[in-house]
């Protein structure tokens, strides 16, 4: 049988997650519905790619898959270059 009884802890904690984040780190913020936009993004990403790219590259690094070795540092690249291009446009 497959159990799907996790998946409502899961949502409520990211957005949870994404809430506290955007309201308590120490780090410049775009206020509370910015974090919460982007915990429903990660969970629509998440979902669609059944995972996410932690859990990829935490799984797929540790068993030397040739796929994670390209995909981790590309996935990084691109967070990288996404920061520094939102920087540059004068969005964050």
């Amino acid at each position: 049988r497959n159990s799907t009884w996790w998946q409502l802890p899961f949502v409520v904690g990211s957005i949870l997650g994404a809430y506290l984040t955007s309201n308590y780190a120490q780090v410049p913020s775009n206020g509370a519905w910015i974090g919460f936009i982007g915990g429903v993004l990660m969970l629509i990403g998440a979902r669609l790619a059944d995972g996410c790219t932690s859990g990829h590259g935490v799984s797929g690094m540790s068993h030397l898959s040739t796929y994670s070795m390209l995909a981790v540092p590309a996935m990084f690249g691109s967070a990288i270059a996404t920061a520094f291009g939102l920087k540059f446009a004068g969005v964050y």
